[in-house]
């Protein structure tokens, strides 16, 4: 048990150590600068998430489940750590990601849009690349190829410097038979992340020398 709890590997990136199937890390308690020593563990599949924190101070757990992959637990437990300890918290801020796909799931690409654009600078709305890259993937693995291209429009708009979105752009316009403008895609996206060997890969099967 003492090695199960034990600091053996420090990730810097991270911001805590691993153990033996734990990570140790300071997590902030709500909106104060205090912070407490958590022992924990989180995991994501396709439809499911899942963080489980424990604060042996005090002999309290968090345990929250989601059935959505990419759900704001992390933000989730740093608010119920605030209740805890009687400090300021934050309500958690929706995705605008994912709530975009609801909505054009339920009705349009074109409401999704509309949509969109009337909450993108609301602030009870979050929105980063990885989520709006996921939206596209899950429309193209549906065979929406049309919507994934105009979601990822929208994510490079809101994201102009993120190498990957270009790079997921240059495959949905490679899927449309829109070859010149993926090449356009992958080579902004090798511009912009010198080390993206799939966009290197890709562009070279396309017949472009790099």
């Amino acid at each position: 048990m003492k090695l199960i709890f034990a600091k053996h590997v420090e990730d810097p990136d991270y911001g805590g150590h691993y153990e033996y199937g734990w990570s140790i890390k300071e997590k902030p308690i709500g909106n104060s600068e205090d912070v407490v020593v958590t022992i924990g563990h989180d995991r994501v599949i396709d439809g499911f998430c899942a963080i489980f924190t424990r604060i042996p101070s005090t002999n309290s757990s968090i345990i929250l489940l989601s059935k959505v992959r990419r759900g704001s637990l992390n933000a989730m437990t740093k608010g119920i750590m605030g209740i805890l300890y009687d400090k300021d918290y934050d309500i958690p801020k929706k995705s605008l990601a994912y709530t975009l796909l609801d909505v054009i799931n339920k009705e349009s690409i074109k409401k999704g849009k509309a949509y969109y654009d009337s909450v993108k600078n609301d602030p009870d709305f979050y929105n980063v690349e990885n989520e709006m890259n996921v939206v596209s993937y899950r429309l193209l693995e549906s065979d929406r190829t049309e919507d994934a291209a105009a979601v990822l429009r929208l994510g490079i708009e809101a994201f102009p410097n993120a190498f990957n979105l270009y790079d997921s752009y240059g495959e949905v316009l490679r899927k449309l038979g829109k070859n010149e403008e993926s090449i356009k895609n992958y080579k902004k996206s090798i511009e912009l992340n010198p080390e993206n060997e799939n966009g290197k890969r890709i562009l070279k099967e396309m017949g472009v020398d790099l």
